[in-house]
Order: C-alpha cells, then structure tokens, then sequence
C-alpha cells in the first residue's frame, strides 16, 4: 500500500489524450479525483472540502440523480432502489410524503452545488447497489470533461493528499493504460446474502483479486 493512498483508491490512466475541459475546472490538473458521495452525506463533503481538499480545484462529489421514487419501507433492501412486492401499492399519502422529501432533498443538493461548484450529477438513481454504475458514469463523465491524465477514484470517508498524490504521479512515465490501487482484496468469499450479495455470480466461492473500493 502506498503512503499517499487510501484502501479503497483506486487510480487509472489512460496516458496522454484531449478531452473537453469542463466549465468548472480552472486550470488543467495531471490528476481528477472522483468522490463517490450519497446524495444525504453533505455533512461528509463539507469535512472534505474544509480538510484534504480545502486548497485542491481537482476534487468533484460524484452523486446520482434522481433519488429513488420508493418510499424506504416498501423497498426490497436499504441498498437497492427495488419494490419489495410488485403487487402492493403504496398508499398514496405515503407515497406525497416520501416525494415531498425527495423535492427538498433535491433543492439542498442543488443549492450546495451552486455554492461549492463541485458536485457533478450522474444520470443513475443513487443507490448503493448501482454503485459499480455510478462509478462508469464518473470515469465517463471525466473522460469527457478533463484530460486529466489520472483518474482517482475515492470516497466521502478516505482521506487523501492531492498535492503529493499529483508530486508522485508526475514522476510516472505517461506508457498507455495503467491502474494503481490503495490495496487488493484475495481470497475474499462471495457474499450470497446482505449488503453485498451476489446471487448471479457463477464463478466460485472466493473472488479472483480486485482492487479495493472499485
């Protein structure tokens, strides 16, 4: 594990290449880090704005929109934008109660990323079972956006050190497609059951090595 990097860090490049820079970026970075960030966590987002990337302009809160239409207690899981019966419906002053929220949670999402101009807002419903979306929306939403040469993914509990992070990638040649990460998981089983089951999984019982976090 290196120094600079968290565990669950996961960083890419894809060498040198053009791109469109977007409106929010006030000067071309080597690197862009993407902050995987739940639509309610804006308490999270401040902490790092006003800690590690308090003097950093390469740091963007990636959050999905829009919130899940369901009301909490009618979904299959917490984690999943699921109806839990398809049969039943939920009653309709539920469901104005559950809307309502999800308007005012979008007009304080909307008014912190007018302020902070760093939150980019992917086309997904945020939920953390399409989180492995959530994370193709914000490569390819960089990919576009930047031509940062390094694309590091992180989330809103990792710290992280922008400055030396972007000291240490400098003195990496630009040699094509290259992936670094904070650390690898082997050995670890499949989860069938929880937060992070995978029931469609056909492989076997243990998942070959992948980087943490991605």
């Amino acid at each position: 594990m290196h120094p600079l990097l968290p565990v669950a860090c996961v960083l890419a490049t894809f060498g040198d290449r053009q791109g469109v820079v977007h409106p929010l970026m006030v000067h071309t970075p080597i690197s862009v880090i993407l902050v995987m960030s739940g639509r309610t966590y804006s308490e999270r987002r401040h902490a790092i704005r006003s800690t590690w990337a308090k003097d950093a302009s390469n740091v963007y809160f990636m959050i999905g929109q829009p919130s899940c239409h369901i009301p909490p207690s009618y979904r299959r899981s917490p984690w999943a934008c699921v109806r839990k019966d398809p049969s039943h419906r939920v009653p309709i002053q539920v469901q104005i109660a559950h809307d309502k929220l999800m308007v005012k949670e979008l007009d304080e999402l909307r008014v912190e990323r007018e302020r902070h101009r760093d939150i980019i807002l992917l086309p997904m419903v945020d939920a953390y079972r399409d989180l492995a979306l959530k994370l193709k929306l914000s490569y390819e939403w960089a990919l576009k956006h930047t031509t940062a040469r390094w694309l590091v993914k992180t989330d809103d509990d990792n710290y992280i050190r922008p400055h030396g992070l972007n000291r240490w990638l400098r003195k990496i040649p630009s040699s094509g497609y290259t992936m670094i990460a904070g650390s690898f998981s082997r050995g670890g089983s499949v989860d069938r059951s929880g937060k992070w089951r995978e029931r469609g999984y056909k492989g076997p019982s243990t998942w070959p090595p992948y980087p943490s976090g991605a």
